[in-house]
């Protein structure tokens, strides 16, 4: 009898073990391969398990971009990462000022307008909430392109010209129109500025011949891509300069793109790069992921870390991905504060530095002014 009990309690014990080890397993444990850091390292409060990212319109470079970024985040956390377009970052910065969206994809000097403000460039209020999270790739972008058939050949051609301004939320595309006239001595009063509401409707207004010369966005952009298969796009020098002697480019130009659009830099493409047929000197800057302050710790290092460490699977998705690596997405000189679940992931890999640990004080103390 005694035996009898005994089996039947030992039964009993290891029927209530195994339910407590069942129960005491993570209820956020999902399908993601996020791992836990561990110590000092380890970000506060949970995986939020929906967030959203603002973008630009649909078929635009930043697009497919931010669709990469959302894709690769979605498989790899316990998140969902949704995108939502707009006309451009002056559209959804305030949003997510707002905590209506969480992440976003500007360009660099984006980030420093819309968390400073300025006023020029569409970001009329300081946004002190907004946080970088990493840098991600070079974007190799165009400059003025023109139909084949349109008998432009050159910038200075252009004098006259309608050429697209305005581009909605997309201050920067208009900016870059202006330095590209100014590296050839022309302004706007040289051509006939024609409005434009977005970076897609301007290629949209090209094809369509309602304009003579607009940004031409990346040169892989699809809708670049789209309307070059259609018509044929040229893209025309950034001061009328010989390809041929790109290392000779002038400084003087250099110079004044760097005043009228910072962070930018000019670049030789060869043939077959995109849509170009023969060597032509375009342009590039950094794109930044940024987000809202409020996020948690958490939901932050884990969208960084999937992006480190599937950045493979990015390229795949977009060309322009290709170049968003892990040697490039830490950046110990941003514009805007590192948000703290960066900081944690950076500080984990060993990247974060002396540098970017004051560069995060100052901006921290900016942030408390603004």
């Amino acid at each position: 009898m005694k035996v009898r009990y005994l089996a039947l309690f030992m039964v009993m014990l290891m029927l209530v073990l195994g339910f407590t080890v069942g129960c005491g397993k993570d209820a956020d444990d999902g399908s993601g391969d996020q791992g836990e850091a561990k110590g000092e390292f380890a970000p506060t409060g949970k995986v939020q398990g929906s967030v959203s990212m603002g973008t630009n319109a649909t078929g635009t470079g930043y697009h497919a971009i931010s669709s990469g970024i959302a894709s690769v985040v979605s498989n790899h956390t316990d998140m969902k990462m949704i995108v939502r377009p707009t006309s451009g970052p002056t559209a959804w910065m305030p949003l997510l000022a707002e905590g209506k969206i969480d992440f976003g994809v500007p360009a660099k000097m984006e980030s420093k307008w819309g968390f400073e403000s300025n006023k020029e460039a569409g970001y009329p209020d300081t946004i002190p909430n907004l946080r970088l999270v990493c840098r991600g790739n070079k974007m190799d972008v165009t400059g003025l392109v023109v139909r084949k058939d349109s008998g432009i050949k050159s910038s200075k051609d252009l004098k006259g010209k309608r050429v697209g301004h305005g581009y909605g939320g997309a201050y920067t595309a208009s900016l870059f129109s202006e330095a590209y006239l100014h590296s050839v001595g022309l302004t706007w009063d040289d051509v006939v500025p024609t409005p434009v509401s977005d970076t897609a409707n301007a290629l949209d207004m090209l094809q369509n011949g309602e304009v003579d010369a607009v940004y031409g966005l990346s040169v892989t952009t699809p809708k670049t891509a789209e309307v070059h298969n259609a018509v044929g796009l040229r893209l025309l020098n950034w001061g009328d300069w010989d390809p041929a002697d790109f290392d000779n480019f002038p400084e003087d130009i250099k110079k004044s793109i760097e005043e009228m659009v910072p962070g930018y830099g000019v670049q030789l493409y060869e043939a077959g790069t995109g849509f170009i047929e023969e060597p032509v000197i375009g342009a590039y800057y950094d794109v930044t992921l940024v987000c809202n302050e409020a996020l948690s710790e958490a939901t932050v290092y884990h969208a960084l870390k999937a992006l480190y460490e599937h950045n493979d699977e990015l390229g795949e998705i977009y060309a322009q991905l290709k170049l968003w690596t892990t040697d490039v997405m830490f950046d110990d000189a941003p514009l805007c504060p590192y948000h703290d679940g960066a900081v944690k992931f950076f500080k984990e890999k060993g990247l974060w530095n002396d540098k970017a640990e004051a560069k995060q004080k100052e901006l921290l103390s900016l942030a408390e002014t603004l």
